[in-house]
């Protein structure tokens, strides 16, 4: 896949290379590295794990979680309900999780009405059963 952006940016790579201002060609390179679940980067004071998630019939489908000084961040596109997602979140500071609703109405309702939605168990909780603590209880 890397090599095909390569050809897909061609154009764009050699535009950037050449005058009056060329970038060097090591910032144009491109270094993928295949990853599975785990630890996928560790410079000794930020980590990043990557892990499963369901996305139907994409597989491999990836979260990643940032953990570094004090800190962490959760990111996942959509997916279905998916506990190695929650497993992940557990303790992080943020979650940053994209959403998608075969009905707009449905989604933009969804937020107006919860403050959150429960990663536990994917149900959407209003002000009061968050403060019972269920909110951050993963």
């Amino acid at each position: 896949m890397a090599e095909h952006l390569v050809q897909a940016f061609a154009f764009d790579i050699h535009i950037r290379q050449t005058a009056p201002d060329p970038l060097r060609a090591k910032g144009v390179e491109i270094d993928a590295k295949e990853v599975g679940q785990g630890q996928t980067y560790n410079d000794g004071s930020t980590q990043v794990s990557a892990f499963l998630v369901d996305h139907g019939t994409v597989k491999p489908a990836f979260g990643y979680r940032v953990d570094s000084a004090d800190h962490s961040v959760v990111i996942s596109g959509d997916t279905k309900f998916c506990q190695n997602l929650a497993d992940f979140a557990r303790g992080a500071d943020c979650l940053i999780h994209a959403a998608w609703s075969p009905c707009l109405e449905e989604l933009r309702a969804a937020f107006e009405t919860f403050d959150c939605v429960c990663l536990r168990c994917g149900t959407g909780l209003r002000d009061s059963e968050t403060e019972a603590g269920c909110r951050l209880s993963l």
